[in-house]
């Protein structure tokens, strides 16, 4: 038999069964578009982030800094290294111009001609240099009151900046410099000018180059410069012989780079200093975190497995479904010829027919999505830039590659044959016998006796017990669509999770204050030069008697005031602590190495605070334990905190590079027990030496247990006494180790008292301010790194699983439609013999309540395996993080199923009612 007879029917077929083939068309759309949003809309993102890298630090990627010439010729032949530009450091140079007596040298840079585009170099007027004596100069010098301009010209007499110690060391912590009493050391480019001092002496080392420079443009404060540092920039151009010493910019093939491109790059380097362009990096999984790339890899897998494994189902099952009426005019096919490839092409035919007209439209429609999605995560990529004030420049615009579009063709056409391959080699086994009498159910085993009062209740468990074949389309939607629900509510969650303790901030001790109705928090300014502590209590004294006041709060902290034995801290933290130190030694060091390496002999720090005495009540209710415990003279009290975390962040050693990234998120910061005393040795600023402090565990606080008052995501232990120890400690310091700060409510926050504590808001003058406000909208304002990703997931997953609940909704409702389709007949025969129609509708909702059960605990367990999954590749990936189970998502997603299946049946009850089934029985044998 010829194949385009084959096609011939089977597009006869597709024509007489508009509503299922609509549905197989439907399912392939939204899968193709899916695909599309994964693979073009990555690109997309990635395009925007290029973008506004260029504003922020421009489009080079890496810079690599004072490489050989050989070494130079090194990299350039890197296979993935696309371009490079040289750069030098030419020198410092005087700048009697300068209107700012803080910045009297300009810092002279060369770059070849393509770096001055690389580096966002932007010109305000004139022209860049076109040779090795002109020169174009920061805006910043004009701003600052220099009457330089285009045409002007700079005798420059070259040196080196360096700094000799007089009678003491000297340490500049900003700079990561110490320089030993006597010693000379060169000063980075942004240090900045002190003039004459009593602590060091600024050395001027002449290099014996003198340029005369014409200025021939001024351009906009390029992203290096430091407004602190000493000298404006001023840029040439490069035009050294190969032969000498350079910096290099390059741009890379990002398709191309391999995962360890920045090792093969250091081991170029050496020890000199290497930067990533991270911004323009990290979201194509190529930047110099580990964690993110892997992040960025693991996340494209997981939205493509779970798009494919969705959209198989459906289509399968449309197939599937389509099995009985696809058998008989096959069958007869068959009796005159018809083999078992030609009608396994039947089904491919049909795949490949649908997915010639769903292809081009989803990949359409995909691009639309993008778009959208576009504009909602449009803020969040501008804030994880940090560029809210000129990232609104940049419009939104696809970047279709066409290598994008290929991958995105080959999953979809992957995705559909590999749906077609079951239900196809089906069909080809069935022969022409057995297809035309229908007789293709498998056979029944040995019949077990079941007992029901109700004859619905007997009818619905017999039929799903002995028709498999036809329940089981139902039982993998409901399954499928339960497992994507709950895989991507814990996917979100983890992946938040990660996001915060990754990107947020390493040690913190947030106090929560008076959570959503704060006003704001008032502050004795630490950095003013002069002691706040009189100025901020008379002011908090103040607030409390004004009428606009409502309520206050008030807390002092303190960081690692002291320092405890190390058996104060669990086996838990010394058991991370140690994985953390193999990680930087590069082997699995013993017990003896690590004690002799780490802290173990020295102890380690803990931080204090210490509430008003209503607020630590309430804790100490929850705590389950008498504040008098807390208040004891003669020995003080104290409650613990067990939640903290430690990193290869927040803990380094060895001065090198861990092997791998961990965290390790701490349940039992201590082992100690309520009742249990410890040593805590405080340091007294006056005489200069140690005392110690006996402490009682009175309780120990979970972070659940003090999440209304406090978020602690600290390395070393916590801990909460009362104002009384707080003075104690105070005195036996002989100084102020407590930080004071009162959280407010007001009543009027447009009044007296509120214009006069704005007034009170951090300024330029700082140092000069006792005490400092800082209201809650000013802390709302500030979007941070880890704010912005939040973001972008949540609007991410939520848009994932809208379109991926819609594939899965038209494949429940296709499955429950071809479940009443197929039993037309019997339902007949049913409401033939005397059966109701409310009879019949308690059966089917017996029949569902069955399939449901059934299909939950089989969603439920893969969706369990799958979550176990995740957990441990985010584990190995990211570090030991407790990751929950989606216990809300769980409920919410049974409850949206089973109704969900419920509905649909209860409207197929409703058509079946209005119908004459004998008829329609009549008219489908006719």
């Amino acid at each position: 038999m010829r194949e385009n007879v084959v096609f011939y029917v089977t597009r006869q077929y597709m024509k007489k069964n508009r509503k299922r083939t609509l549905t197989a068309f439907f399912g392939i759309f939204f899968m193709v578009m899916l695909m599309t949003c994964v693979f073009v809309g990555k690109e997309t993102a990635f395009d925007f982030l290029e973008r506004m890298a260029v504003l922020d630090r421009g489009k080079w990627h890496v810079a690599m800094y004072d490489l050989k010439p050989e070494e130079a010729e090194k990299v350039r032949g890197i296979s993935w290294v696309k371009e490079t530009a040289r750069s030098k450091q030419i020198g410092m140079a005087d700048f009697p111009e300068s209107g700012n007596e803080s910045r009297p040298y300009l810092n002279i840079k060369a770059y070849e001609t393509p770096e001055f585009d690389w580096m966002n170099i932007q010109l305000k007027e004139g022209r860049l240099p076109e040779n090795e004596r002109e020169l174009v100069v920061s805006n910043a010098a004009l701003t600052d009151g220099s009457s330089l301009k285009v045409g002007d010209q700079i005798e420059a007499k070259i040196f080196d900046r360096t700094i000799t110690a007089k009678d003491a060391d000297v340490v500049f912590p900003f700079y990561s410099l110490t320089v030993k009493e006597g010693e000379t050391a060169a000063v980075p480019e942004s240090f900045s000018y002190y003039g004459e001092n009593d602590s060091f002496t600024e050395n001027k080392v002449y290099t014996g180059e003198e340029v005369l420079y014409t200025i021939v443009g001024i351009m906009e404060m390029p992203f290096f410069e430091d407004s602190y540092a000493a000298g404006y920039t001023g840029l040439t151009l490069l035009d050294a012989p190969e032969e000498a010493r350079v910096n290099l910019a390059l741009r890379l093939n990002l398709d191309e780079v391999p995962d360890d491109f920045y090792g093969e790059l250091q081991e170029i380097a050496g020890d000199r200093e290497i930067d990533f362009n991270n911004r323009a990096l990290i979201f194509s999984a190529n930047s110099s975190i580990d964690t993110f790339n892997l992040m960025v890899k693991g996340a494209e897998v997981f939205f493509t497995i779970l798009i494919m494994a969705a959209s198989m189902v459906l289509i399968a099952n449309v197939f599937q479904l389509s099995f009985r009426e696809r058998s008989l005019y096959l069958g007869m096919l068959s009796s005159v010829g018809a083999t078992g490839r030609q009608k396994r092409s039947s089904v491919y035919y049909e795949a490949g027919s649908l997915l010639l007209v769903a292809l081009p439209l989803g990949i359409l429609a995909g691009f639309g999505v993008i778009l959208g999605g576009m504009k909602l995560i449009k803020p969040y990529l501008i804030h994880f830039m940090e560029w809210v004030s000129r990232g609104e420049e940049i419009p939104i615009a696809l970047s279709v590659s066409p290598e994008a579009l290929v991958v995105t063709a080959l999953f979809s056409v992957l995705t559909v044959f590999l749906a077609a391959f079951g239900p196809a080699k089906k069909v080809g086994k069935i022969g022409a016998i057995d297809s035309i009498r229908g007789n293709m159910e498998k056979k029944q085993g040995k019949r077990k006796r079941i007992r029901f009062r109700r004859a619905e209740e007997l009818l619905a468990k017999a039929f799903v017990r002995r028709q498999p074949e036809r329940s089981g389309s139902i039982r993998r939607a409901v399954s499928v669509f339960l497992v994507i629900l709950l895989v991507t509510a814990f996917g979100s969650s983890a992946l938040s999770e990660v996001v915060e303790k990754k990107v947020g901030t390493g040690d913190v001790v947030e106090i929560k204050g008076f959570s959503g109705d704060e006003t704001g928090t008032v502050y004795e300014n630490t950095l003013a030069l002069e002691d706040g502590r009189e100025t901020y209590e008379k002011l908090v004294e103040e607030i409390r008697q004004n009428p606009d006041t409502e309520n206050t709060q008030e807390w002092y902290t303190s960081f690692q005031i002291g320092q405890v034995d190390h058996t104060v801290y669990s086996q838990e933290f010394w058991a991370a602590y140690h994985d953390i130190f193999n990680q930087y030694y590069h082997r699995t060091l013993s017990d003896e190495e690590f004690q002799e390496l780490s802290i173990w002999d020295y102890g380690l720090g803990i931080s204090l605070l210490s509430p008003e005495d209503e607020v630590l009540k309430e804790i100490a209710r929850v705590a389950g334990i008498d504040e008098k415990t807390l208040t004891d003279p003669e020995q003080p009290g104290i409650l613990l905190i067990q939640s903290g975390n430690i990193s290869t962040d927040t803990l380094m050693a060895n001065e090198g590079k861990p092997d791998h990234y961990r965290y390790y998120d701490i349940q039992k910061m201590t082992d100690l027990e309520p009742g249990d005393t410890f040593q805590m040795q405080l340091y007294s600023m006056t005489q200069g030496e140690e005392r110690d402090l006996s402490l009682t565990v009175a309780g120990c606080l979970t972070r659940e247990e003090i999440a209304p008052w406090l978020s602690v995501e600290e390395q070393f232990l916590c801990g909460i006494v009362s104002s009384s120890t707080r003075e104690k400690i105070e005195e036996l310091m002989e100084g102020r180790g407590f930080e004071p700060e009162c959280h407010l409510q007001l009543k009027n926050t447009e009044g007296e008292l509120m214009e006069r504590l704005k007034s009170l808001a951090p300024g330029e003058n700082q140092e000069e301010q006792q005490v400092i406000f800082i209201s809650r909208e000013q802390t709302q304002l500030v979007y941070t790194m880890a704010d912005a990703l939040l973001g972008m997931i949540r609007i991410l997953l939520a848009c994932f699983v809208v379109l991926t609940s819609v594939i899965c909704l038209m494949n429940l409702y296709n499955s429950i439609r071809g479940y009443f389709d197929e039993r037309r007949r019997e339902f007949a025969m049913l409401l033939s013999v005397g059966m109701t129609r409310k009879q019949l509708q308690k059966e089917l909702y017996h029949e569902a309540a069955l399939l449901l059960g059934r299909s939950l605990v089989l969603g439920l367990l893969l969706a369990v395996l799958l979550i176990r999954g995740l957990q441990l590749g985010l584990i190995r990936i990211f570090g030991y993080l407790h990751f929950s189970f989606p216990l809300g998502w769980t409920l919410a997603a049974v409850l949206f199923t089973g109704g969900a299946v419920f509905a649909m049946i209860s409207l197929r009850l409703k058509k079946v009612h209005g119908e004459n089934l004998l008829e329609e029985i009549r008219r489908d044998s006719v």
